[in-house]
């Protein structure tokens, strides 16, 4: 956009000239039309900084019943500055959220795969154990008393040890899912907020879990 259309809200003329026509114009004499910035706030601050042409502004805008030429300036470039640091202000936050949630989501990934892993191999030994035994048990059935009692004590040692490793297995999906879930809450609001794009919000850590 141009000056006319975001920094001065003003109303009234001056002589047939807006307040923007006005400063454009002070500006030119100041400054000579090939050399004017291109930027809105450049200009802003080349003007407000001239004595000169801040003066001759207030007085322009005093006689045609405007608001203060500096006031006016001042209050638009306040507002550019108080909009930037409250983006930038929810993207820090974002950040330190993002960056103390992500190794907390992968190591406990990291553990779900290991507990998940030792439990089916557990599951596994358990049932060829418990095959083995039941199986030379009952060849030997008179004899091996002590096979029976033996295979009783590690089932029942085995049996603990699968309905532990299950508990723990769980807690930790659930820890996961909860603070997977903290991640897309933050990264859907300041997405929706347009300081998180579409593709950055598929990259949060869990994402390809789906």
């Amino acid at each position: 956009m141009g000056i006319s259309g975001t920094t001065f809200a003003t109303s009234g003329k001056v002589k047939g000239f807006s307040t923007t026509d006005i400063m454009v114009q002070l500006a030119q004499r100041k400054f000579g039309a090939q050399n004017l910035p291109r930027d809105d706030r450049t200009l802003i601050t080349l003007i407000v900084n001239d004595a000169k042409m801040a003066s001759a502004g207030e007085v322009l805008a005093r006689e045609s019943s405007l608001p203060s030429l500096e006031g006016a300036i001042n209050t638009g470039i306040d507002t550019l500055k108080k909009s930037t640091t409250e983006k930038k202000k929810a993207a820090a936050e974002f950040a330190t959220q993002y960056s103390n949630l992500h190794p907390d989501c992968e190591r406990i990934m990291e553990e779900w795969q290991t507990l998940r892993a030792k439990y089916q191999t557990l599951l596994e030994q358990q049932a060829n154990q418990a095959s083995e035994l039941i199986r030379q048990a009952l060849s030997k059935q008179a004899t091996h008393i002590d096979s029976l009692q033996t295979l009783r004590a590690a089932t029942d040692e085995m049996q603990k040890s699968v309905a532990s490793l299950h508990s723990r297995t769980i807690a930790l999906e659930n820890k996961a899912g909860r603070l997977y879930h903290n991640v897309y809450t933050t990264a859907d609001v300041l997405h929706q907020q347009q300081l998180l794009s579409p593709a950055q919000a598929r990259e949060t850590p869990g994402a390809h879990l789906g």
